[in-house]
């Protein structure tokens, strides 16, 4: 109960908080540079359902460009992979702001495990068997409209939302879903 109590003080203050990242980021935008420099890269980071989670490097040299996200994380227990790619196509700029379309491909792998050591009591020798507790494949590839704002010269920052669908690889089940994704992005 008291984890609500504290949610419900917490809201107004998240409110606040938008409010003011909204007025900085439109702030910030609105003393961008107007640069007649056309960055063909961006590196930066990225967190999507249907781009992908990570790193992330695109290269959008005209209307049409492409963006690839991913990481490895791993532990002593568990690996988690995360690799994206999509197709990125300009539909209007409007300094500081671009408006395009994307496609977005997200393969998710995260499987967790437990290893255990034991002798062979004929070789001596010391086997390792490693047991899967746990294991998830999942494919999402979407479509949807992102805006690209350009806080200052040379950093952007990209929100995007779609419609796409999830493929549960293990089970062979999918389902229809909306997405997000957002991104900070270095140009160069």
């Amino acid at each position: 109960m008291s984890t609500i109590l504290i949610l419900i003080k917490f809201i107004p203050n998240m409110k606040n908080l938008l409010f003011l990242f909204l007025t900085f980021l439109i702030l910030s935008s609105t003393y961008a540079q107007n640069d007649s420099t056309n960055y063909k890269n961006s590196l930066g980071v990225s967190a999507g359902r249907s781009t992908g989670l990570g790193f992330s490097f695109r290269h959008w040299p005209n209307k049409v460009g492409v963006q690839f996200t991913g990481v490895p994380i791993f532990s002593s227990n568990e690996v988690l992979v995360s690799a994206g790619f999509s197709g990125l196509l300009k539909f209007k700029e409007f300094s500081p702001v671009t408006m395009y379309g994307y496609w977005g491909n997200h393969f998710y792998f995260d499987e967790r495990f437990h290893k255990t050591n034991s002798t062979d009591p004929i070789t001596g020798l010391t086997v390792t068997k490693k047991y899967i507790l746990s294991s998830q494949r999942t494919y999402t590839t979407a479509i949807g409209t992102g805006f690209k704002v350009d806080l200052w010269t040379v950093i952007q920052f990209n929100l995007q939302a779609g419609y796409g669908v999830d493929f549960y690889l293990n089970s062979k089940h999918f389902k229809s879903t909306i997405v997000g994704e957002i991104g900070l992005y270095y140009q160069f």
